[in-house]
């Protein structure tokens, strides 16, 4: 069986902007998985965008290290 892709709008964490449905792109979607983004001083959530998450190792890399699968149809 081969192994399915990563991507991020498969992923619990990503939300996608509503600026990416007004111009047709996705560089505002966001991911707001607490590995990478939880702030460990004031705990406050943050977020990150995904091609940032995507291209850096530091946070999810190309290999979607943090990824975890969102079950059935997002609402």
């Amino acid at each position: 069986m081969t192994e399915q892709r990563k991507l991020c709008k498969d992923c619990l964490y990503y939300e996608k902007s509503w600026l990416g449905h007004l111009f047709r792109d996705n560089s505002f979607d966001r991911c707001y998985n607490p590995i990478i983004t939880d702030d460990l001083v004031t705990g406050d959530k943050t977020s990150i965008s995904c091609k940032s998450a995507r291209n850096l190792t530091m946070y999810c890399g190309s290999d979607g290290m943090h990824f975890e699968q969102l079950w059935g149809d997002r609402k």
